[in-house]
């Protein structure tokens, strides 16, 4: 009988813990109606562990019940696979009671996994998702988004290449401020960030189209290349970008109306690459731009710009003939008049002619000629003057602000004019920078102005209060100084001109050190795979392992300069990195506890005793062994090719000195890079070109027959080993396959019709 009560005590218990299990949000209000077969499903499971017993029951254990914890808290991360039946909203939901989430708001970053033939739509998102931050599509098959419109806390989406994206589809994310688009679909659709608030970069994929409304109110934007586009862009597409300062087209642009209404900060656009537009008026409407020397587009008259209202646009400036002047101490001088002209080049004095044609911008009843009135300020060194006084020698600004009661902006102009001194040394130099050793040869340089020629010239220095000439009074205006002793020297030049007058001029603070020592001191060490840091080595011996398979992580070097002004710094080139930033005496280059290996190595000298000494390293490299030496910051190991680093030696040396042994290959690419090299350059074609462009609703034709036209290429390795070369010219990419990086040296490839000839 007791044992029949501990039974029934123990089954109660367990099905008030499974019962517990499921969070009563999900039962309750949460997951809908849809996810009743996932609930039934929970309920027939709780039936059947009334089964388990007592002993299963204290075999919980303590990192169990932490996981039920840690998805209680806010900021969960989950992960989802569709079906080709299910539905994202009850993977979704079967995936939060597994997990014990009791709240859809709970949820800030979802990856989902779909394989081919299911799509993923994503209309429960903005509704119910509400604090998402992140999305991972990357192992979406077949993308086919519908939309994160109003996903008000989204901040990152990662897609699968080739993905498919919705019109409107990022339209009021007021917190995304970065996305990378790079390997989508480049057609996106019309409105695709609208309302993103926040948004300050995007990466967008090649020939991406820019449809209505694209960038529509991204008020954070403040600039972006546009340079790899399609070059026809859409109505709106930056409408109230109100802080976008700068925008690079491509070429052969096509603009329709409002491209960049409203967008009043924006002074930077080449107007260049505008091949067509319509409704100019609307296209820069409240745009910064300061068209004050002269309007961008050859078409634009001043009747035309008035007739438009270009809004800011000035319609008159001002300019001077020159804007700087020198003259010599004494010399006369009266102060240069601006020239007044319109936009078109009509004169100042002529404007009375063109009243018919100004009166929409100037006072009718007033006289043309007393609008264009300005005045001076003259600065001398920075304080106020009167008036230029060409007896005192130094600088003059000279400002001029227009004043005008027109719709005009009021421009300011400035003239510098530089009075020169009377007789002295306007040149004296040495070839080489202080900080020289003994017995250096070291050339001095003088050269006198505004006296009566011819001039003679003396050199001398001083050390230790002592002085000696290096050459006396003669028309060479150079000298030899090739001190014996260290120290810190002044350099001295007198020069006297055919009259007698006599002028000096100094190089004070000039150093010289005692000769280098014959060898520098090197020190470094490895981070080793499964080791850790290695002890330090120095001067050629090895760091690293052989023969163990051991990768390099991180190095640190540092130099005993033993007084001299001399340093050393060094890049490492990390799997899935990249080239670091150089680091410098002792700091670790490369990466902790992440177990990427370094691929390669530079190391370069520091100083200015740099030139003094060279310094030479060679790596152990998989499956290549030691490669050669390399010297002075070229790269040493493999690139490409996946290999790690196992071992390196380093050696400092005076500067000319043998190196240490080979240096004929100190480093290996791979066959796509190598063929890169080849490629390297502008490729250009000797075909014709015609284009057929849709605007609004109407085709337009371009033929255009310059030659030659060029082309853009990139390299993709097949896994047969070869490699495709896609060159994309005009309109569609053309492909051909390179077999040896050899074959490319010529300088001419022929793809399809087309033949590209390598660009002087």
């Amino acid at each position: 009988m007791k044992r029949k009560i501990r039974n029934g005590i123990s089954i109660f218990i367990i099905l008030i813990s499974l019962f517990a299990a499921i969070p009563s949000g999900v039962l309750a209000e949460d997951i809908s109606t849809e996810d009743e077969n996932v609930l039934l499903e929970t309920n027939t499971a709780t039936q059947a562990e009334t089964e388990i017993q007592q002993s299963d029951v204290n075999q919980i254990t303590d990192s169990e019940a932490d996981q039920a914890d840690q998805v209680n808290t806010s900021g969960v991360s989950i992960e989802v696979t569709l079906s080709e039946t299910g539905s994202l909203k009850s993977d979704v939901s079967k995936k939060m009671i597994s997990m014990g989430i009791s709240k859809y708001e709970q949820i800030t970053s979802l990856k989902i996994n779909a394989g081919p033939g299911v799509k993923v739509t994503t209309g429960f998102i903005h509704d119910t998702l509400v604090n998402l931050r992140k999305i991972d599509l990357s192992n979406v098959t077949e993308t086919s988004v519908t939309s994160f419109q109003r996903c008000e806390n989204l901040e990152e989406v990662i897609f699968q290449d080739g993905a498919i994206l919705s019109e409107e589809m990022f339209e009021n994310c007021t917190s995304l401020k970065s996305i990378d688009l790079s390997n989508v679909n480049p057609n996106l659709g019309k409105g695709l960030f609208y309302n993103c608030s926040s948004l300050e970069e995007v990466t967008l994929p090649y020939g991406a189209t820019l449809s209505y409304d694209a960038f529509g109110n991204c008020t954070s934007l403040k600039s972006i290349d546009l340079t790899n586009v399609n070059p026809l862009i859409r109505s709106r597409a930056f409408e109230n970008c109100t802080n976008l300062e700068k925008v690079v087209l491509p070429q052969n642009t096509v603009l329709t109306g409002d491209t960049f209404n409203n967008c009043v900060k924006l002074d930077d656009l080449n107007f260049e690459a505008i091949a067509s537009f319509d409704h100019w008026d609307t296209i820069v409407r409240n745009c910064a731009f300061d068209f004050t020397q002269g309007y961008p587009v050859s078409t634009w008259t001043d009747a035309l710009v008035i007739q438009t209202n270009f809004g800011q646009i000035p319609k008159v400036y001002f300019s001077l003939e020159k804007n700087t002047y020198q003259i010599n101490v004494g010399d006369s001088f009266t102060l240069p008049k601006p020239i007044f002209k319109t936009k078109s080049g009509t004169n100042y004095s002529d404007l009375e002619k063109y009243k018919n044609l100004y009166d929409s911008w100037l006072d009718q009843d007033t006289s043309y000629l007393n609008k264009m009135t300005y005045k001076t300020t003259i600065k001398h060194e920075g304080q106020a003057v009167n008036s230029i006084d060409t007896s005192i020698p130094g600088n003059y600004e000279i400002t001029y602000n227009l004043l005008s009661t027109t719709n005009a902006d009021c421009h300011t102009l400035t003239c510098n004019v530089t009075v020169i001194p009377g007789y002295s040394i306007s040149k004296f130099t040495a070839d080489k920078p202080s900080g020289q050793v003994t017995n250096s040869a070291i050339n001095l340089t003088a050269a006198a102005t505004a006296g009566e020629a011819p001039y003679q010239y003396k050199f001398y220095y001083r050390l230790n209060n002592s002085t000696v000439v290096l050459k006396d009074f003669s028309s060479v205006n150079t000298a030899t100084f090739k001190p014996t002793t260290a120290g810190t020297y002044s350099l001295f030049v007198d020069a006297k001109d055919n009259s007698g007058k006599t002028c000096t001029k100094n190089i004070s603070d000039y150093v010289i050190k005692n000769d280098v020592p014959e060898n520098i001191s090197c020190s470094y060490r490895t981070h080793v795979q499964n080791v850790g840091w290695q002890d330090w080595k120095t001067d050629g011996t090895m760091s690293g392992t052989s023969a163990q398979g051991l990768r390099l992580e991180g190095i640190e070097i540092k130099l005993d300069n033993q007084g001299n002004d001399l340093g050393v710094e060094y890049s490492t080139h990390i799997q899935n990195i990249g080239w670091q930033d150089f680091k410098s005496n002792g700091t670790m280059s490369g990466t902790s506890g992440q177990g990427l290996r370094l691929e390669a190595i530079k190391i370069n000298l520091t100083g200015n005793d740099a030139d003094k000494f060279d310094i030479y390293y060679r790596v152990h490299a998989q499956n290549v062994g030691w490669l050669d030496w390399a010297s002075n910051g070229a790269e040493s190991g493999t690139a490409g090719l996946g290999y790690r680093l196992e071992g390196i030696e380093i050696k400092v040396t005076p500067k000319g000195d043998p190196a240490p042994g080979a240096t004929a290959n100190p480093f290996i690419k791979s066959k796509l890079l190598m063929i890169q090299d080849e490629l390297e350059g502008t490729w250009i074609s000797e075909a014709s070109y015609v284009k057929y462009v849709l605007i609004e609703n109407h085709y337009t034709e371009y033929i255009d027959n310059r030659t030659p036209r060029s082309g853009s290429y990139s390299l993709i390795e097949k896994p047969d080993g070869k490699i495709v070369i896609d060159f994309d010219c005009y309109s569609a990419p053309i492909y051909s396959d390179i077999t040896d990086a050899e074959s490319l040296s010529d300088g001419v490839i022929t793809i399809a019709n087309f033949k590209f000839y390598r660009s002087k």
